[in-house]
């Protein structure tokens, strides 16, 4: 929650109470590249089969963990077993 007093942009009901949810919106972030050099192959990977590949990079996280988490299964269930 926050005050009004504290949101500069907003235009719309002031009346009582004075206080706002704001979403900050970071499911684009890294949309532009910024985070880049944390990206590993396996997230490259499940971006690149994605629906909107290159896209809410940050909102997908949960996305990618799961599929993270598949990928590791398969890798292990298909190594051969050491002797």
């Amino acid at each position: 929650m926050e005050s009004l007093n504290n949101v500069e942009l907003w235009t719309e009901d002031t009346n009582e109470p004075r206080q706002v949810i704001v979403n900050t919106e970071w499911g684009a972030f890294g949309d532009n590249g910024v985070i880049d050099f944390l990206r590993t192959k396996w997230d490259k990977e499940i971006d690149s089969n994605s629906l909107n590949s290159g896209k809410q990079m940050y909102d997908l996280l949960h996305f990618f963990l799961i599929s993270l988490n598949n990928l590791i299964f398969v890798l292990f269930l298909f190594a051969p077993l050491p002797n």
